[in-house]
């Protein structure tokens, strides 16, 4: 995570300069809106970014709306929360706040803890607040991502970015996630495994993953030193 202020405006830069495509997901949105940064405003500390794109995503533009963007530069996965300070019509374009930390990511290489078969931990996707719940349990677990199990006919597509309700026994983690594969089970028929992609977590959120890894570490500790010689 990169705070430092200087760090993060030369990185924004690099995106303006190389007109770099951004992935814009508004709250209670499915798929993310497509996205340009055109400027730096650095005296009023805001971004400049063109109109969202499909043209729903620009009708949903308001002052005060929550963004989270994600985008790739060479090869390096760039992530970061803002919200839109003003909509200038004419211009179709919007000013940003600026972003006071970056998420970045240059491999993938978080932790995934696995969940014993003996603990059933459930999970729902959906779409939207008026889309059914699709019910699943939770296998793997990291701030980065997760792995599901769930009935074959309620399988989502990869690509699909949908709302994931998890239900920790440290709390509950709702966050978007991006689809990344499905794979059916021949051991298992009708059954199938989602691996997913969360888009962003916060610090609690991921405090939260943090905490429920530590309970389960402790659980099995405790599992090993019972268990009869």
């Amino acid at each position: 995570m990169i705070t430092a202020g200087h760090e993060i405006q030369a990185l924004l830069m690099r995106l303006i300069a190389e007109r770099t495509p951004l992935s814009v997901f508004l709250p209670e949105a499915g798929a993310p809106y497509g996205s340009l940064l055109l400027g730096l405003d650095r005296e009023r500390g805001q971004l400049i970014a063109d109109a969202l794109y499909p043209a729903a995503g620009h009708r949903r533009a308001v002052p005060g709306l929550a963004l989270h963007v994600a985008t790739r530069l060479g090869g390096i996965e760039l992530r970061f929360r803002t919200r839109i300070d003003a909509v200038d019509a004419a211009a179709a374009a919007y000013r940003l706040a600026l972003p006071r930390e970056l998420d970045y990511r240059q491999r993938r290489r978080a932790y995934r803890t696995r969940v014993p078969a003996a603990y059933v931990i459930g999970a729902q996707l959906h779409a939207d607040e008026a889309a059914a719940q699709r019910a699943a349990s939770l296998v793997d677990i990291s701030t980065e991502g997760v792995a599901l199990r769930m009935r074959a006919a309620d399988a989502p597509t990869p690509g699909d970015c949908l709302r994931c309700t998890i239900e920790l026994p440290v709390g509950v983690l709702e966050a978007m996630l991006e689809i990344r594969s499905v794979r059916t089970d021949p051991a298992m028929p009708g059954a199938c495994s989602i691996g997913g992609s969360f888009a962003g977590l916060s610090h609690e959120q991921q405090r939260l993953v943090g905490r429920f890894t530590a309970l389960l570490q402790r659980r099995l500790l405790r599992a090993r030193r019972q268990a009869p010689p």
